[in-house]
């Protein structure tokens, strides 16, 4: 049995919070119309697991760093959907969902924030390490001059030559 908390309005229109227990979302609206509230959202509440529940569910994929490779193939895929016509923050958003790394997908989410708070997406991506300084400047300049697309592929590009450059180095070594 699951707990959630809703927001519903009552037979009178006043709004009125609490929490019901069902074993899933769609039982809990129903048991809420039968009470004669009509929920306006409804979301689970996750009770505190214990440190064994959460360490078990934590999986390699979780600890690792983001790779410069998760920030390329972002970079493709993010100058592809603005070209396409999606917006910047809907296309991070997409990325993010996609994003086999948590920590790159955190490193998204937080720009999503910064762009939504009125931060330009160069200033955003240049508080995250992942990101070079030279796309960064690439970045600044696509948005100046209103081509970021092409921006984004020159610069994935650049991070493309310049891993394998390293990964040919490494081999050699």
């Amino acid at each position: 049995m699951m707990r959630f908390s809703y927001i519903a309005r009552d037979h009178r229109g006043s709004l009125t919070r609490g929490s019901v227990s069902a074993p899933s979302r769609v039982l809990a609206q129903a048991q809420l119309k039968r009470d004669g509230s009509h929920p306006l959202s409804i979301s689970a509440i996750h009770e505190e697991d214990s440190l064994f529940q959460r360490i078990r569910r934590l999986s390699l994929r979780d600890l690792r760093r983001p790779r410069s490779r998760d920030a390329e193939l972002a970079l493709q895929q993010l100058a592809l959907m603005t070209r396409s016509g999606l917006g910047i923050v809907a296309a991070l958003k997409s990325i993010a969902e996609q994003s086999r790394s948590k920590a790159f997908e955190t490193i998204l989410q937080q720009i999503v924030i910064d762009l939504q708070n009125g931060k330009s997406l160069h200033v955003a991506m240049a508080k995250h390490r992942v990101f070079p300084r030279v796309l960064i400047r690439l970045i600044e300049v696509g948005e100046a001059t209103g081509d970021l697309a092409q921006a984004m592929d020159q610069g994935a590009k650049q991070m493309a030559h310049h891993r394998k450059r390293n990964a040919a180095i490494v081999s050699m070594l």
